[in-house]
């Protein structure tokens, strides 16, 4: 049964046509409302939901494709408060997709940051103004005001403290409420069930007593317990800001494609709309453009459908999309969203860092624990059972437990980033941090670009071809015969069917028909080890690439060795002479003569394993490894299949980074020991009778600050020096 057959009435269950009018509206939405659609049945819709803001709303809504059938996939980024939704739009569409969200209590939202952080701070004013009036109302009766010749003016404040401590719980701290009925109403556990029921209980108890005359109640306490509630979540939302980890792309990839009408490679962020790009096959599409050409691609990487989606000339091509058929021109159809970018790298990451699970069976601990505490303490003193019993609900909050590690993994991310090693996400740290093998590939990995020898041999013409169709490749040794070769002459040598064979070479045909070739010997019918240079079948150049190994390898394999990792060499290349001591290093691990099918093959299967590569040929091997890391030395593609990047000049200190990693991996686990200890002591003193509700409210937002701020700092104090 679809989403939209719920809202013709069957179950009873869903939004209220009322409100999918509401937003009936987005029948026309497109990319200007950040919709994105790849296919019929696939499309994306990045949004804001500002009502996100504890890890049980990050739980409900990634697990959004188990209760709505539709929905494909969820990605929330929880500091900027938006998602990336992935649905099938033939099962559910775009006005029933915010319909339910709005149901299940997260609206989308058009306000900007500005809007919401006023509206928060409206909020949280007239909280501050209730429970200031609240507790003037109840000053005359701590100061000793008794029914004794003063029944009527007694009366008169203590409804006055009821008014405004009413009026703030349901006008302040109705999100409350609001979260957890929309919890409730999709069959999840929310952390705010508890302290809408600590609330609700407060004020019952409160109307009680002050409806048979016994008391005032604790509506002044209730009044206070918003405003600390509110201003904690104001102060945490704040704290979290200031150690905002988020990057962009921008901020250290320096990611490229070949601009045909510049002939040489060019930054994404300077690219201009209407330049005409060549996407190779192969080659991930980094940013929309329009397709000058009928070409096949593959947007598995981001709807999970594997049925290529087939484009006319004209056609748009979408971020994300993978070029199955031969080379494609492009046109830029927009500037480059370094945004859009980085969410496209991001794409797998589990944001989720605690099960719904564990939260469902903490909710319910608290609700028995505060059931129970209260019962004694009924026997014990009547007067003080829903006092200790919303106590108990209040200050219990497993949400530094799931903000420990984003924070803790989001900082190390940044620091890591400052010494060259750019990792996807957290979840890759805690991949490094168990790995116990490094495979390594040999040429453009453990090698500079900096090698062979002149080619001015070749005729001037064909040194302008081959420099042309060399150009748009990142292979080290087509960087290397870019540096040999001439420049491209700046009218742009025209060349069709250029096609990068992954592990073999390069093929291109000029205007005259002529078929050119750069590749290896085994690929060209020719003696193995040398590069050749082929026009119509005939040899006109061999280029010997004289490798070049990067400097500081040799102490790096020692110490890795010295830290018990085992390190394998799988290589593309024939064997040849490694530096000293290296065969002592790697020993029996040595592979030569491996396709790329073969390199990842050796990983299939393989458990804790770092694969470090060029990410051309390498793509299958990354991604089949562990961990796969990318080298990069100058400019580079774009290799999404990778779960980090790093400079070449910085592989000499990959010991160091693993290590960093697993101290990590230690501090994450320390500050769970710590947020269990608060939730040990705090409940210890709630039971006992020794923590009012509003001291209650004031200490659990603190001790999610508090953790973070560890984390944090761990995280700057234990990095390794640059």
């Amino acid at each position: 049964m679809t989403a939209d057959q719920l809202l013709q009435g069957n179950r009873g269950v869903g939004p209220a046509p009322a409100l999918v009018k509401k937003y009936e509206h987005l029948q026309v939405a497109d990319e200007q409302e950040n919709v994105v659609r790849f296919s019929k049945t696939r499309s994306e819709w990045n949004l804001s939901l500002p009502a996100i803001h504890c890890t049980s709303c990050l739980i409900l809504l990634e697990s959004m494709n188990t209760w709505l059938e539709g929905v494909v996939d969820v990605r929330v980024q929880f500091s900027d408060k938006r998602a990336n939704i992935l649905f099938n739009e033939q099962e559910l569409s775009l006005v029933h997709l915010a319909a339910w969200l709005d149901y299940v209590g997260y609206p989308p939202s058009a306000k900007n940051k500005t809007e919401r952080s006023n509206k928060k701070l409206q909020t949280l004013g007239i909280a501050g103004f209730a429970m200031g009036n609240a507790m003037m109302s109840a000053f005359p009766e701590y100061f000793g005001l008794n029914e004794a010749g003063h029944s009527s003016l007694l009366t008169l404040f203590r409804y006055s403290t009821a008014f405004f401590a009413t009026w703030s719980m349901l006008v302040a701290g109705r999100s409350y409420f609001t979260s957890s009925f929309a919890s409730i109403r999709s069959a999840s556990w929310s952390l705010d069930i508890p302290i809408a029921l600590g609330m609700a209980t407060l004020w019952l108890w409160s109307a009680w007593e002050l409806v048979l005359g016994e008391s005032g109640g604790y509506f002044d306490s209730l009044a206070g317990l918003v405003f600390f509630l509110l201003l904690g979540r104001w102060l945490q939302e704040r704290t979290y800001a200031a150690f905002s980890f988020e990057r962009t792309v921008k901020d250290f990839l320096p990611l490229s494609v070949f601009s045909t009408a510049r002939q040489r490679w060019v930054r994404l962020e300077e690219l201009k709309v209407g330049e005409e790009i060549a996407l190779p096959q192969e080659a991930i599409v980094p940013l929309d453009v329009i397709a000058k050409e009928p070409c096949l691609v593959d947007y598995s990487f981001v709807t999970g459908e594997s049925e290529p989606v087939a484009h006319q000339k004209g056609d748009w091509l979408h971020i994300g999309g993978k070029v199955v058929s031969a080379a494609v021109s492009a046109e830029v159809g927009r500037s480059a969203q370094t945004k859009s970018a980085e969410q496209l790298w991001n794409q797998k990451e589990e944001t989720g860092w605690i099960s719904s699970t564990l939260t469902a069976r903490f909710t319910i601990g608290v609700l028995l624990t505060a059931i129970a505490g209260g019962l004694v303490w009924y026997s014990i003193d009547p007067s003080r059972a829903i006092e200790i019993t919303c106590s108990v609900l209040i200050i219990a909050c497993p949400c530094a437990l799931s903000l420990a590690a984003p924070f803790a993994y989001g900082t190390a991310l940044g620091r890591l980033g400052k010494q060259g090693l750019y990792l996807k996400n957290g979840r890759s740290i805690e991949r490094l941090a168990e790995v116990k093998e490094l495979a390594w590939d040999k040429t453009g990995t453990l090698t500079t670009k900096d090698m062979g020898e002149s080619l001015s041999a070749m005729p001037i013409a064909d040194q302008l071809f081959v420099s042309t169709m060399v150009n748009r490749s990142q292979h080290p040794v087509s960087r290397s015969l870019v540096a040999l070769l001439p420049d491209p002459p700046e009218e742009p040598i025209k060349l069709s069917e250029w096609f990068e064979h992954l592990g073999k070479g390069l093929s291109a045909i000029d205007e005259e028909g002529n078929i050119w070739c750069v590749g290896s010997g085994s690929w060209l019918s020719e003696p193995p080890g040398p590069t050749y240079i082929k026009k119509n079948n005939r040899i006109l150049a061999i280029f010997h690439a004289h490798s070049k190994y990067r400097k500081g390898l040799t102490g790096l394999f020692e110490r890795l060795r010295k830290q018990g990792m085992n390190l394998l060499l799988i290589s593309g290349d024939s064997p040849r002479i490694l530096p000293k001591h290296w065969d002592r290093l790697f020993n029996a691990g040595q592979f030569y003569d491996r396709k790329p099918s073969e390199k990842a093959a050796l990983l299939q299967g393989t458990s804790n394993v770092l694969f470090i590569g060029d990410g051309l040929n390498d793509v299958e091997a990354l991604s089949q490894a562990s961990v796969g890391l990318s080298v990069i030395d100058g400019d580079l593609g774009y290799f999404p299949k990778s779960d980090g990047v790093i400079e070449a000049d910085q592989l000499p200190l990959l010991h160091t980074h693993i290590t960093y990693a697993k101290k990590m991996v230690a501090t994450v686990k320390w500050s769970y020991g710590l947020s269990l200890l608060y939730n040990a002591v705090g409940l210890t003193f709630a039971l006992s009778g020794q923590l009012t509700p509003v001291v209650a409210a004031i200490l659990m937002p603190l001790s999610s600050v508090t953790v973070v701020l560890f984390v944090v700092a761990a995280a700057n104090l234990r990095a390794p020096k640059s």
